[in-house]
């Protein structure tokens, strides 16, 4: 090493080319970032406090001035999460240095004890239910390591999710959906670097969804006694809403005159109109009108100032498809899934189809492509279209 480097100097070098790579083998995009947290540390060293790296020591590393580099770093417009994870690069070579630097251990242990600011998923603009399912995977993740959040590694989240697939037999999509909200929790919390690399997202099983008949459908709505599940179940099916859409529709969302039901800010966060079947407005109207002509939500919840909660439609429509012996795997969104095939059955163009659902890219909704019945749609096999009459004389040859 240079006699005339100074301790910081030789501690950058150390914890790029040996520590970071050797000792804790991190990936290069890791070592990349935490190389750039340094190189502008040392930047705003020289604009900001007109100090060169020539002179710049250990002892003069503080607490103090990392909360001043970070500050400076966001006025340069950097947002909460990417002052976060230069946070973590520092916080990382606080704790490299003060091992190697005993007698600077004291400032050194309080700039590895800066929090980062909390970025929530409610800031990201999420649905309140992403909200909700982030922060109760996460609490789960936290409760099974054990550990403090700032010392978990990779390999805890790995058996974590292990864990769940062979332990719980979760779904891939359910697997995905907790390694969705734990990389938030690292990445714009705690302010780390994710590598997608250590905890790649599970291959999901592709497989159809259940397709009731139309008589099915018409079966399991008609058979309804009770009138609030009859509207709920009929919206679902005749405009293709989510469960927690009809839930949380309002009295002015029905469009009576226009034939349309109003979906505001649905799951991908976009407001869309859908039709409103005359069938169903019929089924609305003598809703509305046995149940107090709500004005507010239209499906009100019976204990509390709030609407339906979608749990309490899961178990009303399961029971009673249940109950009529339907198909197992009935589900709410059945409805919906059978709305979208039965409309490409009657000719609906597919463009249509993927406004009416909401659906962003039309890979979604050509899934349902496989599940109409062909039969409908017109399509034959070319085993039965082929003319026996262009044979006629092969027998000869």
């Amino acid at each position: 090493m240079n006699r005339n480097s100074t301790d910081f100097a030789c501690l950058v070098t150390g914890f790029l080319t040996d520590y970071l790579p050797l000792q804790r083998c991190y990936s290069s995009n890791t070592l990349l970032s935490y190389r750039d947290t340094l190189k502008l540390f040392l930047r705003f060293l020289g604009e900001a406090k007109g100090i060169s790296p020539v002179s710049f020591y250990v002892k003069d590393f503080k607490r103090e001035l990392v909360i001043e580099f970070l500050e400076w770093y966001r006025q340069k417009g950097a947002g909460i999460s990417a002052a976060n994870q230069r946070l973590a690069a520092i916080k990382a070579f606080a704790g490299y240095a003060q091992f190697e630097s005993i007698e600077c251990i004291a400032p050194l242990q309080e700039v590895a004890g800066i929090k980062a600011k909390k970025a929530s998923p409610a800031a990201q603009n999420f649905t309140q239910n992403t909200c909700n399912d982030y922060y109760r995977f996460t609490k789960r993740f936290l409760e099974f390591t054990g550990k403090d959040a700032m010392s978990i590694t990779y390999a805890d989240i790995r058996k974590f999710i292990f864990h769940m697939k062979d332990n719980e037999s979760k779904k891939a999509s359910t697997v995905n959906v907790y390694t969705a909200a734990i990389r938030f929790f690292f990445e714009y919390t705690l302010g780390y670097v994710w590598d997608p690399k250590k905890i790649p997202k599970m291959k999901r099983d592709r497989q159809l969804p259940v397709i009731l008949t139309r008589e099915q459908v018409n079966a399991l709505i008609d058979s309804m006694d009770n009138y609030k599940h009859k509207a709920i179940t009929s919206t679902m099916y005749s405009s293709g809403l989510r469960v927690s859409g009809v839930c949380r529709l309002r009295y002015e969302d029905i469009r009576r005159s226009q034939k349309m039901i109003h979906v505001p800010l649905s799951k991908n966060r976009q407001d869309r109109y859908t039709i409103l079947s005359d069938r169903n407005l019929e089924i609305f109207t003598e809703y509305w009108y046995r149940y107090g002509r709500p004005r507010g939500w239209l499906f009100p919840s019976t204990v509390r100032d709030a609407p339906l909660i979608p749990d309490a439609v899961e178990i009303f429509v399961r029971g009673h498809a249940r109950k009529l012996g339907l198909p197992e795997g009935v589900t709410p969104h059945t409805l919906r899934h059978c709305f979208a095939c039965h409309s490409l059955e009657d000719g609906i163009s597919h463009t249509f189809i993927q406004q009416l659902l909401g659906h962003r890219s039309p890979n979604s909704t050509d899934v349902y492509l496989q599940m109409t019945s062909k039969s409908l749609m017109g399509i034959k096999s070319p085993f039965d279209t082929f003319k026996k009459s262009g044979m006629e004389g092969c027998g000869d040859v």
